[in-house]
C-alpha cells in the first residue's frame, strides 16, 4: 500500500464547489468509494488517501449540483510499494516437470503471476536461488541455463506474465524428485517472490 495527499487548488472562492465523494479507479476500471462528504477545506489543507498497487485513478466528485470531478493518475505511486502477485507454481512435489536427457533449450514454464495491464514484463527478473536434490546443479542455475531465465507475456490473457526456463543439452536420468527455487523480483522497487519448481530427468 502507498499514501497519496490530494491537495486542491482553486477552491478558495466562495462559488467553489464544496463536499466531495473521493473514488479509486483500478486496473480493470472498478471503481471503489472512499470517502464522502469530503470538504472543500479539507482538500485544500490535503487530504490522504492510501492506495494498493493495481490502482490508476483518484478521482475526487463535487456532490454539488454541478457534480463537477478530477481525475488523478496514481499508478506510479501504487507501484512504489508493489511485488510480484503471489506465485502460481506450474509444478508441485507430487506432479513434478519430466525434463528429457538429451535436448537442450526447450522452453518449460516454472510458473505465473499477474501482471496489471500498465505494466510490462522488461520490469521483471527472474533468478535461481538453489536447486536440490540433483548433483552438480546447485550452484549453476538449477535445471535451466541462467542467461537465459525469462518472465514473458503470455500468448493470449494480457495480464499473466509466464516465467520461463530454457534446459540444458544433456543430463543424467534422474527419478528423484529435485527441488529448485526461482525468484522473480518487480525490478522498480526490488521486492520479489519465490517459486518451487519440481523436477525429475528423463523419467
Amino acid at each position: 500500500m502507498a499514501v497519496v495527499t490530494l491537495t486542491a487548488t482553486g477552491l478558495n472562492l466562495a462559488s467553489a464547489p464544496n463536499n466531495f465523494t473521493i473514488s479509486i479507479i483500478n486496473y480493470t476500471g472498478g471503481t471503489t468509494q472512499y470517502a464522502t462528504n469530503i470538504s472543500r477545506n479539507t482538500l485544500i489543507n490535503g487530504y490522504n488517501v492510501t492506495i494498493n498497487p493495481g490502482d490508476v485513478t483518484i478521482r475526487a466528485t463535487s456532490t454539488g449540483v454541478c457534480g463537477s470531478s478530477a481525475d488523478i493518475d496514481v499508478s506510479t505511486q501504487a507501484l512504489q510499494s508493489y511485488r510480484p502477485n503471489p506465485v502460481d507454481a506450474s509444478t508441485s512435489e507430487f506432479s513434478p516437470d519430466s525434463l528429457a536427457t538429451n535436448i537442450g533449450d526447450v522452453e518449460y514454464i516454472i510458473g505465473e503471476i499477474t501482471i496489471y495491464s500498465f505494466m510490462s514484463v522488461a520490469d521483471f527478473t527472474l533468478t535461481h536461488v538453489s536447486t536440490t536434490g540433483a548433483d552438480g546443479l546447485s550452484a549453476t542455475g538449477g535445471p535451466f541455463v541462467p542467461p537465459t531465465l525469462e518472465v514473458l507475456p503470455h500468448p493470449t490473457l494480457d495480464t499473466i506474465g509466464l516465467l520461463v526456463g530454457y534446459t540444458r543439452n544433456s543430463y543424467s536420468i534422474d527419478s528423484s524428485t529435485n527441488t529448485s527455487i526461482y525468484r522473480v523480483t518487480y525490478t522498480p522497487t526490488g521486492l520479489s517472490r519465490d517459486v518451487n519448481y519440481y523436477w525429475v530427468a528423463g523419467i
